[in-house]
């Protein structure tokens, strides 16, 4: 019988990614802390700024980092940033390709994101703000009533507690206004604090309007 016993592949260098709050590579450093790469970024994803190892050392490895956006990775032959099921364009902040879903993911069939301070799209497919705190995104009851009752039960908020309220235009959950009538519709904010000490908003969403149909798969 054979005996075939692997070997173990040996690294030369680790290299560690620090990143933004989005997720951008914004500098590398080896094992020893040491900066080996870092880059500026224009608004929209732009590197405007690049500098390697190469650069602070003379004779040293070139070393290159081509992901940028979360979910992208720079093209150096178009400029352009893979984002996995389209390419988008760091020059003009949209994607060069229409979304897959057509008007269902809004009018602008090009948009990458509201801003790219707060938001990504790591497939190209579907915006997100992963810095927004988690939500429930709805409350079936038979009374507008009952439908709060039951969100600040989860909540925790006592219900003897009297909100402030403030008004908003309703968002989609992805950055557009929903319209009715062609006006944008405005919604009520319930603002509470619950009995661990956190702020609690409670959107309200009684009134009516038209949103695009869900795709059936």
């Amino acid at each position: 019988m054979w005996n075939t016993i692997r070997q173990s592949q040996v690294f030369d260098d680790v290299w560690f990614y620090h990143c933004d709050q989005l997720g951008t590579p914004q500098e590398m450093s080896n094992q020893t802390g040491a900066i080996v790469w870092k880059a500026q970024y224009k608004a929209w994803g732009e590197c405007k700024v690049e500098q390697a190892k190469s650069d602070f050392f003379e004779n040293s490895e070139i070393i290159s980092n081509n992901i940028r956006f979360q979910g992208q990775y720079f093209d150096g032959e178009t400029g352009l940033h893979y984002n996995r099921y389209r390419y988008y364009s760091p020059y003009v902040g949209r994607f060069i390709s229409k979304d897959p879903i057509g008007l269902l993911g809004g009018f602008n069939v090009y948009a990458y994101a509201p801003n790219p301070v707060d938001w990504v799209d790591p497939l190209g497919l579907n915006k997100s703000c992963p810095n927004q705190p988690m939500k429930k995104d709805h409350y079936d009851a038979s009374s507008r009533r009952e439908a709060l009752r039951k969100a600040k039960q989860d909540a925790k908020i006592p219900q003897s507690q009297q909100p402030k309220i403030t008004r908003e235009d309703l968002d989609d959950g992805y950055g557009n206004k929903v319209m009715k009538d062609g006006q944008p519709v405005t919604t009520r904010n319930y603002h509470y604090t619950n009995t661990d000490g956190k702020q609690i908003v409670i959107q309200e969403h009684t009134y009516g309007h038209t949103k695009a149909e869900k795709i059936k798969v």
